[in-house]
This record gives structure tokens, sequence and C-alpha cells, in this order.
């Protein structure tokens, strides 16, 4: 016999005399083994049942059952970084392994990453679609960021498609017992500039309502500028259409100079797969003495617990090239919704945010080709009992003045938001 191949059947011959003698010491098959692993693992003998799975995965990395369970014990102990690794693996592989969905968002859920949830939800029902038990964790993933009405609706959506679920009707009474219909906000700002402009000034009140239909809310704005004072009086409307689509509807009047007379505003507001968001409208603006009609919208996304968005404006201007503007917001949130840090950086004229004074003449119209630019710091946060939420604000403006170009004006501005919910 050729002597390599003598020497390659004697080391299979070695081979499978050694399984044979591992076989018939353990005298276990992988699925005998996988259930011992069962069983100490719901006996509370979680460090039995590890070394156990990971022999069992030494030998069959494949077996993802094994590899699901020992993510669990993991995430049971705590240790949700091991979970999270060994979850990704059977994932990373295997898109239809529901068990593991559902073990990686309760992984998350239970280290508290709620957003991470969220995203994995909404993941997994991308793969399995209209699932019962992947539904219900992102009603519950929905309920935890303190997003507790849009949790409710998805409950009620999952009840009217898969029928009487218990968890879900008891979770859903919950939620229910957690809203708050009305809401408080008193909100204050001053902003004070480094030549030309005297300090401004602003005061809002408003009173937000939910009902079964969307929200209604009616406000009003108390302004100082330019050595002028006026009240503002507005009503908002957000009507919900369907579970992915909602509106904006605004109306404003005023009789100060420093305001327009009438404010009519509309906006559609989508929520989109992957986490995205999008809307579509526009505001008109009607001056005491001109119009002005501005077209906006925004493209929003959620990655982990940051949020962005941006929203252009885009001004028509008669006999001439239309004026942009626009802003990016950028939110880091907390442990809810209802906590975070952002940013909003600005370029352009913004209408919402501006008005200008020459000659001592208000110009309220808001057609302007100026540069400028801003940024605003937000910090939100709840009070302990949640009922109660501060928002604080602080930002810097650079603007070139209307009556001499490229020379700018600074400034710098302050907020605070108080809102109390009951």
């Amino acid at each position: 016999m050729n002597p390599i191949k003598f020497h390659i059947l004697f080391l299979f011959m070695v081979i499978s005399v050694w399984v044979h003698s591992q076989e018939s010491m353990t005298g276990k098959t992988p699925e005998e083994s996988f259930s011992e692993a069962q069983q100490l693992a719901f006996n509370d003998k979680r460090d039995d049942a590890r070394d156990l799975l990971m022999d069992i995965l030494h030998k069959s990395p494949n077996y993802h059952d094994a590899r699901i369970l020992l993510a669990k014990t993991y995430s049971w102990d705590a240790d949700y970084i091991n979970a999270r690794n060994e979850f990704n693996k059977v994932l990373s592989q295997d898109k239809m392994a529901k068990d593991a969905w559902i073990g990686a968002i309760n992984n998350e859920l239970y280290a508290n990453n709620f957003y991470l949830a969220l995203g994995l939800s909404n993941k997994s029902l991308l793969y399995i679609k209209q699932d019962r038990d992947l539904s219900l964790l992102k009603a519950k993933a929905t309920s935890s960021i303190g997003e507790v009405p849009l949790a409710i609706d998805l409950l009620s959506g999952h009840l009217k498609t898969f029928g009487q679920d218990t968890v879900a009707k008891a979770l859903y009474r919950e939620l229910k017992e957690q809203v708050n219909v009305n809401s408080l906000g008193v909100s204050a700002s001053a902003e004070v500039f480094d030549i030309v402009y005297d300090p401004m000034a602003a005061l809002k009140i408003d009173y937000k309502r939910m009902t079964p239909f969307g929200s209604i809310a009616a406000h009003i704005n108390y302004g100082y500028r330019f050595g002028m004072e006026g009240i503002q009086y507005g009503l908002e409307l957000y009507p919900k259409i369907t579970n992915n689509v909602n509106a904006h509807l605004t109306y404003s009047y005023s009789q100060a100079e420093i305001f327009p007379q009438n404010l009519i505003g509309g906006e559609i507001y989508l929520t989109l797969p992957n986490a995205l968001e999008a809307s579509l409208g526009g505001r008109y603006y009607d001056f005491e003495n001109s119009t002005a009609t501005v077209l906006t919208g925004s493209l929003g996304m959620y990655r982990g617990n940051y949020y962005f968005s941006f929203r252009p404006y885009v001004t028509p201007v008669p006999n001439a090239s239309p004026s942009f503007s626009g802003a990016l917001d950028v939110r880091k949130y907390g442990k809810t919704a209802k906590n975070y840090i952002g940013a909003v950086v600005s370029y352009g004229f913004l209408p919402e945010l501006t008005q200008l004074n020459i000659n001592n003449q208000l110009i309220s119209e808001t057609v302007l080709y100026l540069e400028s630019q801003r940024l605003n710091l937000i910090y939100q946060f709840p009070s302990k009992n949640l009922q109660n939420l501060w928002k604080l604000q602080a930002g810097v403006l650079r603007q070139e003045l209307i009556f001499d170009p490229e020379r700018f004006v600074w400034s710098v501005s302050a907020g605070i938001n108080y809102r109390f919910m009951f």
C-alpha cells in the first residue's frame, strides 16, 4: 500500500475510534445533551447549563437552539453584552429564527436599551411578517420609550388582527390608565444682540388635549420685539388619518404688527419602514401689507437612541428664484422619548424664527436672501413622577444686516418650557 494512503487511513481510523469512545463515554446525542441543559437552566443551575451548552456548540457550532438557550442564560443573569453577541450569531445566519428575535428584543428591554429593542422589533417584523409575539414586543418597546399613545394604537391593531390576547389586553388596559389626556405648557425666551437691535422676549401658554381622533391644542403667544409688543392666538389640530399617516393643521390670528394677521399651515406626516418618517406641507403668512407662502417638509430617521431630521424651507419669490433655507435636528434620547439632548443647526433666513427692523419699520415679510446661521442646544427631561416635563434651550445666531450687506449681527438666546400633564 502506498505509504501516504496508509497514513491517511490510519489517521481516519484513530479519529473514528476517538469519536466513538467520546460518544460511548457520554452516551448522549446532542439533542439529549441539549435537553439536559434546558433542565439545568430552568432549575437555576445556569453555570452548569452554560458549560454543557458550550460543549455542544464546540462540537456543533450551528446548533441554533443551543446557542439561543445559551444567550438566554446570559440575559437572565444580566450579562446583556454576551447575550447580544450570541443572539447576533444566530440572526446573522438565520433571519427567520423567531426565538432568537424574541430573545434579542427581550434582552434589550431588560437592559433598558428601549430604542434598540424597538429597532429590533421593527426589523424582526420585516422578516417574520404579521407575527403575534413580535407585534406584542413592538408595542412593549414603544411604550417603554414613553410613546404610550402610539403603543395603545399598536395594541388596538394587534387585538383586531390576532383576536383575544390576554397579555395584550392586560397591557392595553394598563397603558390606558397611564395616558394623560390633558397638558398645559408655559414657555419663556429672550434674545440679546450685540449691535443695532434691542433685546427681544417671548412668552407662550398652550393647552393640549388628546382625543380618539387626534390631539387638539390652543395657544396664546406674547412677543416683544423692536420696542413693540403684541399677542397672537392660535389653534392646532393633529388628526390621525391611519396608523401610519397623521396630519398637522394650524391657524393663528393677531392684530399686532409683529405677528402676521393670519397664519395658515398644514402638513402630512408618514411613518415609513426602517424607522424612517417623512412629511410634506406648507404655511401661508398674511401680513398687513404683503403675503408669503412657504413650502416645507421633513425627512427623519431613528438609529438606536439617535434621531436625525432635516427640514427644508422653500419660499417662492415673484420674478426671481425661490429662497431656500433649512434646519438639521439631531437628538440623543435617554431611557424614554421624553428625555433627550439635541441640537438644531439652521442655515438661511428661517421665516418661523426671524423678523427684522429697518429705519424703525418692521419688516414682517419673510421673502429675504440674507446669510444667516443659527445653533440651538436643547435639553428635555421629565420630572420623577413623569407628570411634568422641562425643556431648556440656548442658542447663538449670526445674521447679515439687511441695510448693511456683509456686516453681521450676533445674538445669544435662552428659553425654558414647563409642561404639566394631567
